[in-house]
């Protein structure tokens, strides 16, 4: 039990400290913040006999707060009480102006010292410093000269982070930055390069490193990165977007980082393909046999296009692209271990044969004993008979997309809009003839097998850049 002379002297010492019931007993430990709150409330009531001696102001709504009152704030924040605790201490209805305050105080000082707007005239900072001169010895002008020179210091560099609103201060910006703050202060200020050094906490290797690089906005002592993207770039059709540029740079010996790979293509306006649709998705009708069930389908309606081995799970499919003659029509098998393209074909006509033909070719690539599965959607050029006769022969097992799903072939959809994207789409809207739509076919196919990187999945979660064929090789899969 608490004496009532006790909880006057609680209550007394939380309102001197500008402390709340919670503040407080986390700060002694004792009493209870229940208790404390309790005799707060009598306090105020006057059912205990304590005295206030916070020092309220007497502040009219949209009037400045007293002199006084803002002193007596910057003077407890800076003795390190919280705002909150100065502000019921001092009667300031919002705690965050505590902090303004302390900040244009700081900032009239330095003010004062540098002799910027508002500071004191030049008359009377003459009296100071032949005051200091007189009274002082020469080692104690010596160090205020000294203090002098690395508060304007301060100031320029501060003035410099003004410019830039996420700047916190020299500590958050990185090495290039630092450097290019001290390379303005040299030429505003006339520091040594030892100053320099000294105040932004650097070494002078790192220094001349990064100021080396200062000029160029790719961070590299010359131009170097620049051709080499553009080189990169242009080498490969405008088909690579920052990452396979990254993984193309890096695979011949040049440090690409990826931010630095994004920076160099903004600046330059190299943008690669990006898929645009032309037509609207179109259905059919009709129903000439009897469709297989879908077997790449779960329980739960998710489709799974992997395979753990070649030659396990083809997909299949046909697209047309217009020339300026006519039109031509691409038939292609595709692997889902990889993406590989097993067999194509191409046609002035989506007929049976080249269906049949496309389907010859990928089984004569087949090792003995491989029954995989040929998935397709639900296109009459899969449910004619002479395909159907082909599956039977070989022992491949039909597998078909449900009805008015065209997300079940979605890979092998997802194969042909990237090969429009990277070389198709501009050769239609060049206008193009259907020969040379023949021969982009065969070198582009060729190419997607042998040449073209592509991102794999390591157990690591991590992607690398390989061809198909080159990774059939590492994987000892191809010859």
């Amino acid at each position: 039990m608490y004496t009532e002379r006790e909880k006057v002297r609680y209550v007394e010492m939380m309102w001197a400290e500008g402390l709340t019931p919670c503040a407080a007993q986390r700060k002694w430990g004792r009493p209870t913040r229940e208790a404390l709150r309790r005799w707060e409330r009598q306090a105020e009531r006057g059912e205990l006999p304590a005295e206030t001696p916070r020092a309220r102001a007497e502040h009219a709504p949209r009037s400045h707060y007293p002199e006084a009152t803002r002193e007596e704030a910057v003077r407890l924040y800076r003795l390190g009480e919280k705002p909150a605790h100065i502000a019921r201490r001092l009667g300031i209805g919002n705690a965050s102006i505590v902090r303004r305050w302390d900040a244009r105080a700081r900032k009239r000082a330095i003010l004062s010292e540098t002799g910027a707007r508002g500071a004191p005239r030049e008359k009377e900072r003459k009296e100071l410093r032949g005051m200091v001169e007189a009274s002082g010895s020469e080692d104690e002008a010596a160090r205020l000269r000294a203090d002098l020179e690395e508060a304007l210091l301060e100031v320029a560099a501060y003035k410099e982070l003004m410019r830039d609103p996420k700047a916190a201060g020299p500590e958050s910006l990185s090495k290039r930055r630092l450097v290019g703050l001290g390379e303005k202060l040299r030429r505003d200020s006339g520091c040594s390069l030892a100053r320099i050094l000294t105040f932004l906490g650097i070494s002078k290797s790192t220094y001349h490193y990064h100021r080396a690089r200062l000029d160029s906005p790719s961070g590299m002592p010359d131009g170097g990165f620049d051709e080499a993207v553009v080189e990169a770039f242009s080498r490969n059709g405008g088909i690579y977007g920052y990452r396979r540029l990254k993984a193309e740079l890096e695979g011949e010996g040049v440090r690409a980082p990826e931010r630095k790979v994004r920076e160099a293509m903004a600046r330059l306006g190299l943008v690669a393909r990006c898929s645009r649709s032309e037509r609207k998705w179109s259905s059919y009708k009709g129903e000439i046999s009897d469709a297989p069930d879908n077997l790449l389908v779960g329980c739960r309606g998710r489709h799974d296009f992997s395979a753990g081995a070649p030659d396990e799970v083809w997909l299949t499919d046909i697209t047309e692209m217009k020339g300026r003659d006519g039109k031509l029509y691409l038939s292609v098998i595709v692997d889902c271990f990889d993406g590989k393209a097993v067999a194509w074909r191409a046609s002035t006509s989506p007929n049976a044969e080249l269906a049949d033909s496309t389907l010859r070719d990928a089984i004569a690539t087949l090792e003995e004993g491989r029954r995989p599965i040929v998935h397709s959607d639900r296109g009459a050029h899969y449910r004619w008979k002479g395909w159907i006769a082909l599956c039977e022969e070989a022992g491949l097992v039909r597998s078909m997309s449900r009805k008015g799903h065209s997300p079940d072939n979605a890979a092998c959809e997802g194969f042909f809009g990237r090969a429009k994207v990277e070389l198709f789409h501009s050769l239609v809207r060049a206008g193009a003839s259907v020969s040379e739509l023949f021969e982009a076919v065969e070198r582009y196919m060729r190419w997607y097998n042998d040449g073209r990187l592509k991102a794999f999945k390591s157990d690591g979660g991590r992607a690398s850049y390989e061809t198909i064929r080159d990774r059939r090789k590492r994987l000892g899969l191809a010859a």
